[in-house]
């Protein structure tokens, strides 16, 4: 027997609260079932106070989504959250409370979308989504000073959604985003991929964001690979060249391979003094 308590229609519940703050509960212990049961009373009586597209019925069915991802039942969570990302379409303002929660709805899609198979070109968009998101917020972060660009939570998020901030920095989700970009970009690209422009501006994107954690071999791989196409391509004495071999030679440093980067800063130099001249301020601020 359905034990769900029953609503006066166009009436907002007293217990909706109680309910929304009890199906958060059951999701954290991931007593899954019930929590959907508590979110489903949620969603009817904010659908009938607020009105289907109203912010409080697409908060419930983002966390809704959120429970059908971790029971990778990935067709419901599919339809769940992209029904959460219509109603925030019709309600956006920009704001940077939006933007936290749609970086996780959009990564969440994506993964989703990808395990349903045959749905990559969406996956690369909600992935494509999420890490402009997420630049966005970090850039954000960086604005702000924040410490060591960890996301504060903003006052009116969930607690699962708090959570889920404090274990995943920018630069973390950033990486999962791009990581699966390249997947997709590598799969759908047949013929040469590594010499796919938009696959080595992905691979470049992993190599500073795993640089910024401090995973400094694993960004070497990543920039020398784009070193090398960047040489290949635009030949040794290109601007862009000079960059890379002024990152990589900041790595270097953080290693202790003094001179691996000597070597870097030096070519940079040449390079940077050939194209802009001995004069050039931004030749100058390299060598500070």
């Amino acid at each position: 027997e359905d034990s769900t308590p029953t609503l006066s229609k166009g009436k907002p519940s007293p217990i909706a609260t109680v309910m929304e703050k009890l199906a958060d509960s059951y999701h954290r212990l991931e007593r899954f079932d019930d929590a959907i049961h508590c979110y489903a009373f949620c969603l009817q009586a904010y659908d009938e106070h607020f009105g289907h597209d109203s912010l409080q019925v697409g908060s419930i069915l983002r966390r809704v989504g959120r429970i059908y991802g971790e029971r990778q039942d990935h067709k419901r969570c599919v339809r769940a959250l992209q029904r959460a990302l219509n109603v925030r379409d019709s309600l956006y303002d920009g704001d940077y409370e939006t933007r936290v929660e749609d970086s996780m709805v959009f990564l969440q899609l994506a993964h989703s979308l990808t395990e349903l198979g045959s749905y990559d070109e969406a996956a690369l968009e909600n992935y494509q989504s999420a890490v402009g998101i997420l630049e966005d917020i970090h850039q954000l972060s960086q604005d702000q000073d924040s410490v060591e660009n960890t996301i504060s939570p903003p006052s009116n998020l969930t607690n699962a959604d708090r959570h889920a901030i404090h274990e995943h920095n920018t630069y973390e989700l950033l990486l999962k985003g791009y990581s699966a970009i390249l997947i997709l970009l590598r799969r759908k690209e047949n013929e040469n991929p590594e010499d796919d422009e938009h696959i080595i501006e992905v691979i470049h994107h992993i190599g500073n964001t795993r640089a910024a954690l401090r995973q400094y071999e694993e960004a070497l791989t990543s920039l020398r690979h784009v070193l090398n196409y960047q040489r290949r391509v635009k030949g040794d004495n290109h601007l862009s060249v000079a960059d890379l071999l002024f990152n990589l030679g900041n790595i270097h440093i953080e290693l202790g391979q003094i001179d691996e980067a000597r070597e870097c800063h030096h070519e940079c130099h040449d390079i940077s003094s050939a194209v802009l001249g001995n004069d050039s301020i931004e030749l100058a601020e390299n060598m500070m």
